[in-house]
Protein backbone atom coordinates (compact mmCIF):
# COMPACT_ATOMS: atom_id res chain seq x y z
CA UNK A 1 0.00 0.00 0.00
CA UNK A 2 2.77 2.48 0.87
CA UNK A 3 4.52 1.81 -2.41
CA UNK A 4 1.50 3.09 -4.35
CA UNK A 5 1.57 6.52 -2.69
CA UNK A 6 4.11 8.88 -4.22
CA UNK A 7 5.95 11.60 -2.34
CA UNK A 8 4.30 14.29 -4.43
CA UNK A 9 0.83 12.94 -3.56
CA UNK A 10 1.78 12.83 0.10
CA UNK A 11 3.07 16.43 0.08
CA UNK A 12 -0.02 17.73 -1.75
CA UNK A 13 -2.25 15.95 0.77
CA UNK A 14 -0.32 17.32 3.76
CA UNK A 15 -0.40 20.88 2.39
CA UNK A 16 -4.17 20.60 1.91
CA UNK A 17 -4.60 19.30 5.46
CA UNK A 18 -2.44 22.11 6.89
CA UNK A 19 -4.36 24.78 4.98
CA UNK A 20 -7.66 23.37 6.20
CA UNK A 21 -6.35 23.25 9.79
CA UNK A 22 -5.11 26.84 9.79
CA UNK A 23 -8.33 28.09 8.19
CA UNK A 24 -10.26 26.37 10.97
CA UNK A 25 -8.05 27.97 13.63
CA UNK A 26 -8.40 31.42 12.05
CA UNK A 27 -12.17 31.17 11.82
CA UNK A 28 -12.62 29.60 15.24
CA UNK A 29 -10.35 31.81 17.32
CA UNK A 30 -9.84 35.00 15.30
CA UNK A 31 -13.31 35.51 13.81
CA UNK A 32 -13.88 38.79 15.62
CA UNK A 33 -10.55 40.20 14.51
CA UNK A 34 -11.20 39.22 10.90
CA UNK A 35 -14.66 40.81 10.96
CA UNK A 36 -13.23 43.96 12.54
CA UNK A 37 -10.48 44.08 9.91
CA UNK A 38 -12.89 43.92 6.99
CA UNK A 39 -15.55 46.18 8.52
CA UNK A 40 -13.22 48.99 9.57
CA UNK A 41 -13.15 50.59 6.14
CA UNK A 42 -14.09 54.25 6.32
CA UNK A 43 -15.79 56.10 3.52
CA UNK A 44 -14.17 59.21 2.06
CA UNK A 45 -16.38 62.26 2.67
CA UNK A 46 -17.69 64.04 -0.37
CA UNK A 47 -16.51 67.62 -1.00
CA UNK A 48 -19.57 68.58 -3.03
CA UNK A 49 -22.15 71.04 -1.84
CA UNK A 50 -25.54 69.65 -0.78
CA UNK A 51 -27.11 70.76 -4.09
CA UNK A 52 -24.48 68.88 -6.08
CA UNK A 53 -25.06 65.65 -4.17
CA UNK A 54 -28.64 65.18 -5.47
CA UNK A 55 -29.47 62.56 -2.84
CA UNK A 56 -26.13 60.75 -2.99
CA UNK A 57 -25.32 61.83 0.56
CA UNK A 58 -28.20 59.82 2.00
CA UNK A 59 -27.13 56.78 -0.05
CA UNK A 60 -23.57 57.06 1.29
CA UNK A 61 -24.90 57.32 4.86
CA UNK A 62 -26.99 54.18 4.41
CA UNK A 63 -23.98 52.34 2.99
CA UNK A 64 -21.73 53.36 5.88
CA UNK A 65 -24.44 52.46 8.38
CA UNK A 66 -24.74 49.04 6.76
CA UNK A 67 -21.01 48.55 7.25
CA UNK A 68 -21.52 48.93 11.00
CA UNK A 69 -23.92 45.98 11.33
CA UNK A 70 -21.18 43.35 11.89
CA UNK A 71 -19.50 45.64 14.42
CA UNK A 72 -22.76 46.16 16.32
CA UNK A 73 -23.41 42.42 16.30
CA UNK A 74 -19.94 41.80 17.70
CA UNK A 75 -20.47 44.44 20.40
CA UNK A 76 -23.77 42.87 21.42
CA UNK A 77 -22.07 39.48 21.70
CA UNK A 78 -19.38 41.03 23.93
CA UNK A 79 -22.05 42.71 26.05
CA UNK A 80 -23.75 39.35 26.65
CA UNK A 81 -20.59 38.20 28.42
CA UNK A 82 -20.52 41.36 30.55
CA UNK A 83 -24.12 40.92 31.64
CA UNK A 84 -23.57 37.24 32.42
CA UNK A 85 -20.59 38.12 34.65
CA UNK A 86 -22.51 40.97 36.25
CA UNK A 87 -25.48 38.76 37.03
CA UNK A 88 -23.40 35.93 38.45
CA UNK A 89 -21.20 38.25 40.54
CA UNK A 90 -24.04 40.60 41.54
CA UNK A 91 -22.23 43.76 40.48
CA UNK A 92 -23.34 47.17 41.64
CA UNK A 93 -24.25 49.92 39.19
CA UNK A 94 -20.78 51.52 39.14
CA UNK A 95 -19.02 48.20 38.46
CA UNK A 96 -21.39 47.47 35.60
CA UNK A 97 -20.86 50.93 34.09
CA UNK A 98 -17.07 50.54 34.28
CA UNK A 99 -17.19 47.14 32.57
CA UNK A 100 -19.50 48.52 29.88
CA UNK A 101 -17.18 51.47 29.29
CA UNK A 102 -14.21 49.15 28.83
CA UNK A 103 -16.10 47.05 26.26
CA UNK A 104 -17.51 50.03 24.37
CA UNK A 105 -14.14 51.76 24.23
CA UNK A 106 -13.11 49.10 21.68
CA UNK A 107 -15.85 50.31 19.30
CA UNK A 108 -15.23 54.04 18.72
CA UNK A 109 -16.68 53.90 15.21
CA UNK A 110 -20.21 53.55 16.66
CA UNK A 111 -20.08 56.78 18.66
CA UNK A 112 -22.44 59.38 17.28
CA UNK A 113 -24.24 57.00 14.94
CA UNK A 114 -27.83 55.82 15.15
CA UNK A 115 -26.46 52.56 16.50
CA UNK A 116 -25.33 54.31 19.68
CA UNK A 117 -28.95 54.95 20.66
CA UNK A 118 -29.91 51.35 19.85
CA UNK A 119 -26.98 49.98 21.86
CA UNK A 120 -27.85 52.25 24.81
CA UNK A 121 -31.45 50.96 24.74
CA UNK A 122 -30.18 47.39 24.62
CA UNK A 123 -27.81 47.99 27.54
CA UNK A 124 -30.55 49.59 29.65
CA UNK A 125 -32.91 46.71 28.93
CA UNK A 126 -30.35 43.98 29.64
CA UNK A 127 -29.18 45.67 32.83
CA UNK A 128 -32.74 45.67 34.11
CA UNK A 129 -33.45 42.08 33.05
CA UNK A 130 -30.21 40.41 34.12
CA UNK A 131 -28.95 42.58 36.99
CA UNK A 132 -31.98 44.45 38.26
CA UNK A 133 -30.14 47.74 37.69
CA UNK A 134 -31.95 50.67 36.12
CA UNK A 135 -29.74 52.73 33.82
CA UNK A 136 -30.80 56.12 32.46
CA UNK A 137 -29.51 57.99 29.42
CA UNK A 138 -27.46 60.19 31.74
CA UNK A 139 -25.79 57.07 33.17
CA UNK A 140 -24.91 55.80 29.69
CA UNK A 141 -23.53 59.04 28.17
CA UNK A 142 -20.10 58.82 29.92
CA UNK A 143 -19.40 55.25 28.73
CA UNK A 144 -19.10 56.42 25.12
Amino acid sequence: MFKTISWSSYIVFMVAVLIAYYLYVLIRYYRKDIVRLFSSRKSIPSKKTPRENDGKESDEKVMTDAAHFPVVYELLEDLKEVFQKAASSKWIKEELLMALEVKIRAYPQLKGTAFQVAVNNHIAQQATVHCGITLTDDDLKPIW
